[in-house]
Order: C-alpha cells, then sequence, then structure tokens
C-alpha cells in the first residue's frame, strides 16, 4: 500500500512524462500503475503479516488449531488459549509440567503438547486437565489420520492410541541430530532435524530420504498444496513434488519464525516478539 501512495504522489507531482518523444498526461501515468499493481498475484499481496495482542510468557514455540480455539506453547509462561484470533489470551498451562512447550497437535477434540523433559500430555477439555501418555525430550508432533508422530533425539515416534504406545521410526534420519519440526501433506510426512535439514516419508515413516532446503527450518506446518516452514529468515514454501523452498510472505524480514499454525485462510507465526497474522 505504501508503495501504491508513492508512486501516486510522483506521477500526480509532474504534469507530464514523455515516452518515445510522446508526452503522455499524469492521470494516464498514474492509472497505468495501478492497473500494473492490480494484476499483480494475488499470493503476493495477501502475504502481510500483523502482530497479536500477546500473549505473554516468552517466545513462542508452538502453535494449535483446535475446535474454535487456538493454542500456543511458550517457553516460560506454559500454555495460552485465545477464541478471537489472538485479540485476547487464556493461561491454560496448569497440570503440564514445568518445562517449555514445543510442540501442540489435535486429534478430534484431543489436544496433545510435547515438551522436551515432559514428554508428551493429552487433553480432552481445550486444555483444561492433562494426562502424560509417553516419552521424554519430544520437540515436535504432527497428526496423519489418527495416527500421532513426535520427534526426539534421532527418531520420530508413531503412537495410533493416543499416545499410550509408541514405535520408534529412524530409518534414514541422523542419529545424532535431534527432530525438530513435523508436518504432513497429502501422504507424505517432512521432519526438521535440528534445524540443519529436511527429510520427507512416503511411507509412513519406515523410510526417510533428505530434502533439499538453503534455510535453517525452525517449523513445519501445511497450506493447501504447500508445506510451509518457519525459518530463520521468515516463511519459505515448498510442495510434495517441488525440493526447492521459496520465499513466502513480506512484513517479517529476517525474523526468526519459531511456529507456524494454519486457520482456513490465516497464518499465525509465532516468533520471539510474539505472534503474526497473515493478511
Amino acid at each position: 500500500m505504501a508503495l501504491r501512495f508513492a508512486l501516486r504522489r510522483r506521477a500526480l507531482s509532474h504534469p507530464a512524462c514523455t515516452f518515445n518523444g510522446m508526452m503522455l498526461p499524469k492521470r494516464l501515468i498514474a492509472l497505468t500503475l495501478f492497473a500494473a499493481l492490480a494484476v499483480a498475484p494475488t499470493d503476493y499481496l495477501r502475504s502481510q503479516w500483523v502482530q497479536t495482542n500477546g500473549p505473554g510468557g516468552g517466545s513462542v514455540l508452538c502453535l494449535a488449531l483446535c475446535g474454535n480455539n487456538l493454542f500456543v506453547g511458550v517457553d516460560y509462561g506454559g500454555l495460552y488459549r485465545t477464541t478471537d484470533n489472538g485479540g485476547h489470551w487464556i493461561y491454560v498451562g496448569a497440570g503440564l509440567p514445568n518445562y517449555p512447550v514445543y510442540a501442540l497437535s489435535t486429534i478430534g477434540s484431543c489436544l496433545f503438547a510435547g515438551s522436551y523433559g515432559g514428554g508428551v500430555y493429552r487433553s480432552t477439555d481445550s486444555g483444561e486437565n492433562w494426562t502424560k501418555t509417553g516419552l521424554t525430550n519430544v520437540a515436535c508432533l504432527a497428526v496423519k489420520g489418527t495416527a500421532l508422530f513426535a520427534g526426539d533425539a534421532g527418531s520420530v515416534n508413531c503412537s495410533i492410541d493416543s499416545g499410550r504406545n509408541w514405535t520408534r521410526l529412524s530409518n534414514g534420519l541422523p542419529d545424532y541430530l535431534g527432530m525438530s519440526a513435523l508436518a504432513v501433506l497429502d501422504s507424505t510426512l517432512f521432519v526438521s532435524a535440528q534445524g540443519e535439514a529436511v527429510y520427507r516419508s512416503t511411507d509412513n515413516g519406515a523410510h526417510w530420504s533428505p530434502d533439499s532446503c538453503a534455510y535453517s527450518v525452525q517449523c513445519l506446518a501445511v497450506m493447501g498444496k504447500y508445506v510451509l516452514a518457519g525459518t530463520n529468515r521468515g516463511v519459505c514454501r515448498a510442495t510434495t513434488d517441488d525440493t526447492i523452498w521459496h520465499p513466502w510472505g513480506v512484513g517479517l524480514g529476517g525474523t526468526i519464525v519459531n511456529t507456524l499454525e494454519v486457520m482456513d485462510t490465516l497464518v499465525f507465526a509465532g516468533t520471539d516478539s510474539g505472534v503474526y497474522r497473515s493478511t
């Protein structure tokens, strides 16, 4: 928008402009510039970011949508919930261990929280009460159907009974790196190995192959046909058929994005300075 106003002021400040020896009127110049901007890709113009009102508790580490509730895990303050797109936040971390909440995910009305040192916890009442399910050092969670995937040091773990039992899946993953992000797009699983590399699996985690990404990936999310990655340089994206990750959106600049969550056509980005949303 600022670009449009700047171009408009410049065009209207000159009565005419010379093009191939012809004097073009200022109104034609202005209309031409506006028309060019109007046909710019709507995907690019739509991807703006606006900071929400909170929450407190330090850096935002994870986001999850459960029903009409958006949940946010922070490093010092536990867990918060909003029902008005970030306008107001309510603390719902009572019952969780005193560790940073690094991951959130949902299966139906069940909300799962993963913490490094505390493992995976489950809530069936929008975060009011929590039950320990298993594992210890969990930095990421993802859901495929009724299967819950959790990333820890050197492997991805899978549970098909809401966290009561877990199966270790590590074929092709580096055992010296912790898994920092998980996402599911169609039949493909994506995992980030401690921000250094992205791996994908097309057989429910039985085998993993390395992807190609030039950024340090902090988190992964899915929006339509795209996998979004929060990185040390804003947000980028790829598809199941395209292993090249492209920068996406403006307004975050070189901001480190710790977590992403998609709500319909909105994308929320959790950073060290709070939550941003796309417009």
